[in-house]
C-alpha cells in the first residue's frame, strides 16, 4: 500500500458521512428508531425503541423514552471514528514488524539442547572423516609402500582433526575454517569420483560422502550460526572469493612471499592435472587412469588451499595460532614425501624440499613463540 494515511482519511470521512445520512433518513421517515452506540469501529449495538422522535440540528440526533435520554452527536461519532483510525494504525504498525517477530520466535525455539545436538553431530562428522581418511592413508601406504600416494588422505585426515577443535570452540564462522570447509567439500566431491573410477573400497566412498555432507553443514553453521539465523551463503561465498583475490595480490612480509610461491607452484600443478583429466575424458582413456588423475587432483586442491590459508595467516602475522602451526607441520610431511618421490636432486624435488624446510621452520618457530607468550 503506497499511501496508507490517505486511505485512513477516506475511511474516516466515508464512515462519518454514511452514519449521518442513514440516521437522519430513519428519523425523518418516521421509522422505529434504533440508536447504536459504538466502541471504536467495532461494538455491540444497543437497541432503544422510543415512542417520541425529536430531530435536533445541527447533526444531533436525540432519541428518548420514558426512562432515559440517549444522545448521539457528530462529536461522538468523530470520537469513535478517531478511535477506529488509531486501531487501524496500530494494526498496520504490528504488521510491519511481523517478520522480526517471526525471526525472534524462531530463535527462541532453538533451545540450547538443539544447539548442543547440532554441534555434537558436526563434531562426530569431523571425527569420522579424520578416522576414515587416516585408515585409508594407512591402507594405501601398506599396499603401495610409497608414502607419496597416501599423503592426500593423510592431509585431509589432519585438516578434519583441526576442524574438530574449531567446531568445539564455535569458531566455524572464521574465514580460515570456512575456507577449509570448502576445501574438504571439493576433496570429497573429486575423491568420490576417483574412488568409483579406481574401484576403491566402499569405506572410501562412505568417507568422501561424509566429507561432502559434513563440510556443507559446517560451512552453513559458520555463516548462519548454530541457531541457523539470517545469513546469505551465496553472498558469503562471493565475498570470500573477492577477499581471496586481495589476499593473493599483497605481500606484506617475506613469509608471505614464501607461501605465495608454494601456493602458486601447487596451483600450477593442479591446473596441469585438470588439463590431464580433460584430455583423458576427451580421448576416452582408461577409467582407472582417469581415477588416478582425479585422486591426484583432489590432493592438489586440498594442498593449494592449505598453503593459501597459511599465506593469509602470514599476512596477518597469525602463524603462532595452533591451527596454523598444525597446518605447517602437515604441509611439511606432504612436501617431504613429495620431494622423496620426485628425488631431491630433480628440479621439482629440490623445490618441494625447500617448501618443506620453510613450513617446518615456520611451524617450529611459531610453536616456540607461542610457548613464550
Amino acid at each position: 500500500m503506497k499511501h496508507p494515511l490517505s486511505l485512513l482519511f477516506l475511511v474516516k470521512g466515508a464512515v462519518a458521512f454514511d452514519a449521518h445520512v442513514v440516521m437522519g433518513r430513519r428519523v425523518l421517515a418516521g421509522l422505529p428508531t434504533q440508536s447504536a452506540r459504538y466502541s471504536g469501529l467495532i461494538g455491540k449495538p444497543r437497541l432503544d425503541v422510543s415512542p417520541r422522535r425529536e430531530l435536533s440540528l445541527p447533526f444531533t440526533l436525540q432519541m428518548t423514552n420514558n426512562s432515559e435520554e440517549d444522545t448521539y452527536s457528530s462529536d461522538d461519532l468523530k470520537e469513535d471514528v478517531d478511535k477506529g483510525v488509531e486501531q487501524l494504525k496500530d494494526s498496520m504498525e504490528d504488521s510491519a514488524v511481523t517478520g522480526k517477530i517471526q525471526e525472534t520466535v524462531a530463535k527462541v525455539k532453538v533451545t540450547p539442547e538443539i544447539v548442543k545436538g547440532r554441534k555434537k553431530r558436526v563434531i562426530m562428522g569431523y571425527k569420522a572423516m579424520a578416522a576414515g581418511f587416516g585408515v585409508m592413508a594407512s591402507v594405501i601406504y601398506a599396499l603401495s609402500r610409497q608414502s607419496f600416494y597416501s599423503t592426500g588422505p593423510l592431509l585431509v585426515s589432519g585438516v578434519s582433526y583441526i576442524m574438530i577443535g574449531a567446531a568445539e570452540n564455535s569458531r566455524l564462522s572464521s574465514d580460515t575454517y570456512k575456507r577449509l570447509n570448502l576445501s574438504l567439500l571439493e576433496y570429497g566431491i573429486v575423491g568420490i569420483f576417483a574412488g568409483f573410477c579406481m574401484k576403491l573400497s566402499p569405506l572410501w566412498a562412505l568417507t568422501c560422502l561424509i566429507a561432502i555432507i559434513n563440510s556443507i553443514k559446517g560451512y552453513g553453521y559458520g555463516v548462519k550460526g548454530w541457531e541457523l539465523g539470517p545469513g546469505d551463503i551465496m553472498k558469503d561465498i562471493i565475498d570470500g572469493s573477492k577477499s581471496n583475490q586481495k589476499v593473493f595480490t599483497k605481500l606484506p612480509n617475506l613469509k608471505s612471499a614464501g607461501y605465495i610461491l608454494a601456493t602458486g607452484t601447487v596451483g600450477i600443478l593442479k591446473f596441469k592435472t585438470i588439463l590431464d583429466v580433460i584430455k583423458i575424458i576427451k580421448s576416452n582413456g582408461a577409467t582407472y587412469l582417469l581415477g588416478t588423475r582425479l585422486f591426484r587432483l583432489a590432493k592438489l586442491i586440498m594442498l593449494t588451499n592449505v598453503m593459501f590459508t597459511l599465506k593469509d595467516a602470514a599476512d596477518r602475522d597469525r602463524l603462532e595460532g595452533t591451527t596454523f602451526i598444525e597446518l605447517n607441520f602437515l604441509a611439511t610431511i606432504i612436501f617431504i614425501s613429495w620431494a622423496a618421490f620426485e628425488r631431491y636432486t630433480t628440479p621439482v624435488g629440490a623445490l618441494m624440499t625447500s617448501f618443506s624446510v620453510m613450513t617446518a621452520y615456520n611451524g617450529l618457530s611459531s610453536k616456540r613463540l607461542k610457548k613464550k607468550s
